[in-house]
């Protein structure tokens, strides 16, 4: 026992010993301790600029980064910023401040320590997470019609997937009814009203493939099932799916019985928050599924339907009524069908009588090809839109669509490629430009004819019942075809007329397909997985291409890597072959390519290859290459690629190997380069990015074509020592045109990005494009612009961005426009002094952010064409009139020398959400009042009308929020100042030791009732100024509003409802010293008030009432100035009883038993000269017509009142006389047990 004592004692001991010796070394050895924080600074700068490029890899990649990434980002960054000195002396300025040492130096060393454990945590940080796509409230039609006979199925649908005891419910109807889009309009309410946190929807189709069912449904619950085996997949998103979280399921077009087991769709005994719904065209699947309920979707009425069609073909009032006729007639052979009446209707928009007539017919006429009956309508609608389409082009597009498999999204790229291998689109000769835009025309006029549909940004669908339709026309020249399904496999095998050939399978038998005939000329193969050809190399049979000579386009796609595929001699047979195209296939040496002397499209995806073959740079025809996320294992590509003369478009993502180095290629109309593969916009056809990869640049001669043609331009290095962009690289004349985003990094050599103060330029659209602008760690740049510029170059400027710039003194020391810069955002350039200094007031309108952080030398943000002398004595920011009026957030940081930010009259203008200021150490005031002479009477206004937060950090000289210029009393403004913050919600006040107040003695600031305030490290008294604005002014005494003397500070609220309810809609345009006209009435209402109370005449207890009302109401105010205190009294005494009555008694009470003393408060009121239109309107509320029953009911339901008054009487009486019984009885018991113990012996 005593060794155990003796232990403990030790290390009670220890600490105190280690915690002596510490509190003196914060004082004497605070050097080495703040040199030991600059280290750990440095290593966590080390790690948190690796993880800032995983970051970026993770965006680029389509990702979302996590917030856990984003808090240790936060959290890196403002100890990064920490500044270990201290500038505070002692004793005149000779010896450093102790106190302030002390704190600064165990303040350092818990920040250390902090450093140290941000470290660990961020190697072991996850950064990215799958980026989540747009589901239901993104996709749910916008042109959804709400018929009459749909409301019943909406609301049926609605109720039952509410209901907790339903799982699986169905949706069944015939094809091209609405199931898929009354799901999703049901879907869309149901996640708006949050009954579900998410809505997914999957496409089940005929042939469901497994796999993408799970990606579908994963996808948006951000599941990543890399690095599972094909077994673990279904039960981790079963895991996922049963964690409780409240997910709907629309299984789409279900046609079958489907094995949730498989999938990993939990079963109906432990689907916890899990929901689904199953759209069908087949009653049975409904039954094998289990469903709890059923709903049937119908097919439309006449009318209905007829509704439908005028809305598809633009009929109106307006039209003939012979139009209106043929249109009805049209319409009613559809039959109800939704699908037919779009697609008939829309193809005959605008189209001439005559046309409408054949439709007719088209309709009528017998059909006498064998088609199910419930797919004639559908059928003879779709040939009728497809024979009356003029556009060939479409026509070719549109089957070229039927192609593809059920229910697929298709890229219109994808389509586009494909269509210019078949000769489709651009001709023979044709640009695919002019391909482009062939198919964007086409696709119009299709989406315009309900033929296609729109699948997010750039791709297309098909409805499945106008695939089939589609491919029906041109009577079996299309076809698609599962090789696993052997009947559909021989019968395509026996055809000999197909064009187009679409077919899926397992690898072992990709090619096992006998394709006879020589006009197939697009064959599509798409291959599904195979465990058991894993690694397995895959011959291609000579006779595969030698029996398909004539083909012009082969499509072979995977979705997983198998086994390598060798390429056989035999593919050199296809003569006419335009576009080879390969998705996730490892082909290895592909160089027998460069002797197909008619390919002109080489698109690899996610392929292996041994090398780009040179064999490609002789082809005369080459037009296209794309090389999307592929391994290539030998040889620089662009040693290849330079050399393709007759090469056009170039898309080059994600393939960099290590051989690349200096890249190069030719002029081209498009080019897509970036070392990361994400999809490629359509909007900007020139585009560059290289920004991480250090090894890899740009030649001379593609950086100068890139800078001349380029639209978006990101390069983190330039090999020559150039000094500027322009003119060194390229000329005035002739660079940076169409640049519309430029990002550099790490560029050292640069001083300016354009210098032109030795040349007389005067060049109108320069740089006129630029949309983005990005600078980051560019060592040596001094200025963006050295020299004039024509006035409009940056007018399209919206973002600047400008990090890491050490040297930078200045942004532009011309005038700019730059009207439509919504973005400025400045970190780390400690020598720059000025931003923007010759803009005028005007010139910035739509600016909605500025960020600056860390800019040690900049001592003021002058955004007019002059200094105004404040700058010189406070560094203030002096921004005047409109110039900043729409900036949304305000980030400061690390300005070292700004002593204030706003001017008070500038304040009710600016449109500022969010205000954070953080490590300004000369900062006095956020606000101040440059106004020096007295004003007449008090001034009222609203400031910062849309602020809502205020963060405050680190500003250890901070004295007050509103504050003055001139510290001498006698230049100040003595008269109160009274300003309201209508929209703070939240205040944020931390580390600031020289907080005095939130205002100096002038100013009586007012907030909204329900503001959060937070603090840490503020003294007491100031935070208590802060506190007692929070006070109700009228629960606490009789002064309007409460005044609280702290110090120097007088602090007031003003109750917020009623400054909401009298605020006045027109917001104070000017100076601040006009009386707002809203608060103004609320001063008069309590002055007067509380000048009755103060006589004795009006109750106390009314005031708040009587407030309240009168704000609302100002006409009651008694204007008579005849009248005594006493009388005023009286009459507003007399107002607050009836205001009591009417918040304390219904219309039933004022029918009833308390209708006379309504009538006689009433009275009263009507005799001290109110209101009388108010109290007429009160009285005919109260006693008559606005009353919401009969007399009748009210006599029965009086009547029946009392009937229940007269049995709770009876009622009350037996109770009585059960009570008095049950007292008889207890006496009785009393009595008895008395005379039972006087009998009884005594005992002892």
């Amino acid at each position: 026992m005593a060794s155990f004592l003796t232990d403990l004692a030790k290390s009670y001991v220890g600490k105190l010993i280690n915690g002596v010796i510490a509190e003196p070394s914060y004082i004497c050895c605070f050097t080495c301790i703040a040199n030991d924080f600059e280290e750990q600074r440095a290593k966590l700068e080390i790690v948190s600029s690796t993880i800032k490029q995983r970051a970026v890899v993770a965006t680029r990649r389509g990702e979302d980064i996590q917030d856990d990434a984003l808090f240790w980002e936060e959290a890196a960054d403002k100890l990064i910023q920490e500044y270990s000195k201290t500038k505070q002396k002692c004793l005149f300025g000779i010896c450093p401040h102790i106190i302030l040492r002390y704190k600064r130096g165990k303040e350092l060393t818990n920040k250390k320590e902090t450093i140290k454990r941000l470290i660990q945590s961020g190697k072991e940080l996850s950064i990215g997470v799958p980026a989540l796509l747009p589901d239901v409230e993104q996709y749910s039609s916008q042109v959804y019609i709400h018929f009459e006979s749909r409301k019943s199925n909406y609301n049926q649908l609605l109720d039952a997937l509410k209901d907790d005891n339903n799982y699986v419910i169905g949706l069944k109807g015939m094809g091209g009814t609405g199931k898929t889009m009354l799901a999703k309009e049901v879907g869309k309410e149901l996640k708006q009203s949050k009954q579900f946190t998410q809505i997914i929807d999957t496409t089940v189709s005929f042939s469901p493939d497994i796999k993408k069912i799970q990606d579908d449904i994963a996808r948006p619950l951000r599941l990543n099932f890399k690095d599972c085996s094909e077994s673990d997949r279904p039960k981790k998103l079963r895991k996922t799916l049963t964690n409780g979280e409240k997910i709907l399921l629309i299984l789409d077009d279900v046609w079958g019985v489907i094995n949730f087991d498989e999938i990993g769709i939990p079963d109906s005994d432990n689907h916890k928050g899990c929901r689904i719904l199953v759209t069908t065209r087949n009653p049975l699947v409904c039954n094998k599924l289990g469903c709890s309920k059923t709903i049937q979707l119908e097919l439309l009425s006449v009318g209905e339907a007829w509704t439908m069609f005028q809305w598809h073909a633009d009929l109106n009032k307006i039209s003939t009524k012979s139009l209106l006729d043929k249109g009805r007639r049209i319409a009613n052979e559809c039959k109800g069908l939704p699908i037919a009446i779009s697609v008939i209707a829309s193809s005959l928009k605008s189209k001439h009588p005559e046309v409408w007539d054949e439709a007719l017919k088209s309709l009528q006429k017998p059909m006498h090809d064998v088609v199910e009956a419930g797919l004639v309508k559908i059928y003879r609608c779709f040939k009728f839109s497809y024979d009356n389409m003029k556009n060939e082009k479409a026509k070719e597009l549109l089957l070229l669509c039927s192609e593809f498999r059920e229910d697929e999204e298709i890229s219109i790229e994808r389509l586009t490629r494909l269509g210019i291998g078949g000769g489709l689109f651009g001709g023979d000769c044709g640009s695919y430009e002019e391909a482009r835009s062939e198919v964007d025309l086409s696709k119009k006029e299709l989406l315009n004819s309900c033929l296609l549909l729109e699948a997010g940004r750039s791709r297309v669908k098909m409805h499945d019942m106008v695939r089939d339709a589609a491919q029906w026309v041109p009577n079996k020249k299309i076809q698609t075809v599962k090789l696993h399904d052997k009947n559909q496999k021989e019968m395509a095998e026996r055809e000999t007329n197909i064009k187009y050939l679409f077919y899926e399978c397992k690898l072992k038998d990709v090619f096992s397909f006998k394709i006879g005939g020589s006009e197939l000329e697009i064959l599509i193969i798409t291959v599904h997985m195979d465990e058991d050809c894993h690694n397995v190399k895959i011959e291609v049979p000579i006779s595969f291409f030698k029996n398909n000579s004539g083909l012009r386009v082969f499509h072979l796609s995977s979705n997983i890597f198998h086994g390598a595929l060798s390429l056989p001699e035999s593919i050199q047979l296809l003569k006419n072959i335009r576009s080879l195209l390969f998705t996730r296939v490892d082909l290895g040496d592909i160089s027998i390519l460069g002797n197909l002397q008619s390919l002109e499209t080489l698109d690899l995806n996610h392929c292996k290859i041994d090398e780009l073959p040179h064999g490609i740079k002789k082809l005369k025809k080459f037009r296209l290459l794309n090389l999307d996320d592929c391994e290539i294992a030998r040889n620089d590509p662009f040693d290849v690629i330079e050399g393709c003369s007759s090469l056009q478009e170039l898309y080059f993502t994600g393939s960099f190997n290590e051989f690349c180095r200096e890249i190069t290629f030719p002029k081209l109309k498009r080019f897509y380069i970036d070392e990361y593969r994400r999809s490629v916009n359509d909007s900007s056809p020139k585009y560059v990015s290289i920004e991480d990869k250090d090894q890899v640049f740009l030649s001379e001669t593609t950086l100068k074509y890139c800078m001349q043609t380029a639209e978006i331009l990101k390069l983190r290095r330039i090999q020559r020592g150039w000094i500027n962009l322009i003119p060194n690289i390229v000329s005035m004349h002739q660079g940076m045109r169409n640049i519309a985003e430029l990002s550099l990094h790490c560029i050292s050599q640069l001083q300016f990005l354009i210098d032109t103060k030795h040349t007389d330029f005067q060049e109108p659209n320069f740089l006129s494009k630029l949309v983005v602008l990005k600078l980051d760690r560019m060592e040596n740049l001094e200025e963006l612009v050295n020299g004039p510029m024509p006035l409009d170059s940056l007018k399209n400027l919206k973002k600047l961005s400008i990090k890491d710039c050490k040297h930078l003194r200045s942004l532009f020391k011309c005038k700019l426009n730059c009207y439509n810069l919504k973005t400025i955002k400045l970190q780390n350039c400690p020598r720059l002094e000025s931003m923007l200094p010759f803009l005028s007031a005007q010139e910035l309108p739509a600016l909605e952010t500025i960020n600056i952080r860390s800019c040690d030398g900049l001592k003021y943000h002058s955004m007019v064409s002059y200094r105004l002398h404040i700058c010189e004595h406070v560094q203030c920011f002096p921004i005047e009139s409109n110039s900043m009026c729409n900036i949304k957030e305000m980030n400061l940081s690390h300005l070292l020398e700004i002593k204030s930010v706003f001017i008070l009259s500038i304040t009710p203008k600016m449109m500022l959400e969010t205000l954070t200021i953080k490590n300004c150490d000369e900062l006095k005031n956020i606000i101040i009042n440059t106004i020096n002479h007295d004003s007449d009477g008090n001034n009222w206004g609203k400031v910062f009308p849309k602020l809502e937060r205020i963060y405050v950090e680190d500003c250890i000289k901070l004295e007050h929020i509103f504050g003055h210029y001139d510290h001498d009393p006698k230049n100040q403004n003595h008269n109160e100042i009274h300003l309201h913050l209508p929209a703070l919600k939240y205040i944020k006040l931390c580390n600031l030791p020289g907080l005095v107040s939130m205002c100096t003695k002038q100013y009586r600031p007012t907030f909204p009732r329900d503001v959060k305030l937070e603090d840490n490290g503020c003294s007491h008294v100031a935070i208590k100024s802060f506190r007692d604005v929070k006070i109700h002014p009228i629960s606490e005494s009789l002064d309007s509003t409460i005044r609280k003397e702290d110090g120097d500070v007088t602090t007031q609220y003003v109750d917020d409802k009623i400054w909401q309810e009298t605020s006045n809609t027109n917001d104070d345009q000017g100076d601040p010293s006009q009386i707002d006209g809203d608060l103004s009435s609320y001063l008069v209402v309590t002055r007067e008030l509380e000048n009755i109370i103060s006589n004795k005449h009006l109750a106390i207890e009314n005031l708040s009432l009587l407030t309240d009302f009168l704000v609302k109401h100002p006409s009651f105010l008694t204007r008579d100035t005849s009248w005594s205190s006493r009388y005023k009294g009286y009459s507003y005494n007399c107002l607050a009883e009836l205001l009591r009555f009417l918040q304390t008694h219904s219309a039933l009470d004022v029918l009833g038993s308390s209708h006379s003393e309504f009538v006689d408060l009433l009275q009263d009121v009507r005799r001290c000269g109110f209101d009388k239109d108010w109290l007429d309107g009160v009285e005919k509320h109260a006693l008559s017509y606005e009353l919401q029953f009969s007399q009748n009911a009210l006599q029965k339901l009086l009547v029946s009142e009392q009937h229940v008054t007269k049995e709770v009487e009876e009622m009350r009486l037996k109770i009585n006389i059960f009570n008095q019984h049950l007292e008889d009885l207890k006496h009785q018991l009393t009595s008895l047990e008395t005379r039972a113990a006087l009998n009884a012996s005594l005992g002892y």
